[in-house]
């Protein structure tokens, strides 16, 4: 049984609050996790803990009295609906705290789609934030203390929280891993994020005590163009993959972005413009994701010496996405 919380201790524990390093709240870049690509490498045991992986934007949340801020990674605001949930943040008995946070779009069956909080600006789906970690609560950091201890601080600051924010739950550690799997994967959810107990928040670092297993596949690409069409930024990226010595057209990619994304890989893409398609095997016959004359003349090409990664449920025989891909990251 925990000490009964009193005014020496942090809420939820009997960690004592004299402990704990004072600090304003602040904006914290976010810790990171290690990816596996199979079921067999997550680790499992009872220094694990198991969270779903949410499909969104992950943000910060700094509250300081009744302002409230809410920042994506690089500290700036999302490229999608939030307003609504600064304002219930800031109207809420919450004291003052940095929250780790994900923002998500909710379809008509409750699932998160990342397309949706895309076009969220333009919809009106539901947009609410899953938290999974307090950094930072009444004037004390937490990120030294081991996540067992910031998890028992935040589910009781749950009780706090407004309409729209809510406690992303911890999943079964009895249930067999395969098991957690297949029910994510029925109910149409990302992944799997599985943190050690003991672990401390690093700041800023990517780090093996947070891993993750996606529900789909990943592989790398080569960026070719892009379409510009009436974005702000681009339309969509122009993919595809080696063979030989020979660039192979693969896809068109239009999801995965933010503005954000959008508004760096642009800049990176502008500076390689050229006047050349580096496609060997364009334009293509019609197919679902191909890229014809109409669609080429649309193009704007760049030099192949961008390398991304793309993500996707499954390729053809051909080696091309079947269904939409979404972009993951650049690649250095």
């Amino acid at each position: 049984m925990r000490a009964r919380p009193s005014r020496a201790t942090l809420t939820g524990t009997d960690v004592a609050l004299a402990s704990l390093a004072r600090e304003e709240p602040r904006f914290v870049r976010k810790m990171d996790c290690i990816a596996v690509s199979r079921v067999e490498e997550i680790p499992a045991g009872p220094e694990w803990l198991r969270e779903i992986k949410w499909d969104g934007y992950r943000v910060c949340i700094i509250k300081k009295a009744r302002a409230v801020a809410m920042r994506t990674k690089l500290n700036l605001p999302p490229g999608a609906r939030y307003q609504h949930l600064e304002a219930a943040l800031a109207g809420s008995a919450l004291p003052d705290c940095v929250l780790d946070a994900e923002l998500v779009a909710l379809d008509d069956r409750d699932r998160p789609s990342f397309q949706l909080l895309q076009q969220s600006r333009r919809n009106h789906v539901p947009i609410v934030l899953y938290v999974f970690d307090v950094l930072h609560l009444d004037g004390h950091s937490l990120r030294g203390l081991p996540l067992q201890e910031r998890r028992a601080a935040l589910e009781e600051l749950a009780s706090q929280f407004p309409d729209g924010v809510r406690l992303s739950e911890l999943l079964p550690e009895e249930v067999p891993m395969a098991d957690v799997v297949r029910a994510l994967d029925a109910n149409g959810l990302e992944g799997i994020l599985v943190k050690r107990r003991n672990a401390g928040y690093l700041e800023g670092k990517q780090s093996s005590a947070w891993i993750k297993y996606r529900l789909y596949a990943v592989d790398e690409f080569v960026i070719g163009g892009y379409l510009r069409r009436d974005d702000p930024f681009f339309d969509a990226l122009i993919v595809g993959q080696h063979q030989g010595d020979r660039l192979i057209y693969k896809e068109k990619v239009r999801f995965g972005f933010d503005d954000e994304k959008k508004r760096d890989l642009l800049a990176r893409m502008e500076r390689l413009a050229t006047s050349t398609c580096p496609f060997q095997n364009l334009p293509e016959k019609q197919r679902r994701g191909s890229l014809n004359a109409q669609q080429m003349r649309e193009a704007v090409w760049v030099r192949p010496l961008l390398r991304c990664t793309v993500e996707y449920t499954e390729k053809t025989q051909s080696g091309n996405i079947r269904g939409h891909g979404r972009f993951g990251e650049l690649l250095p």
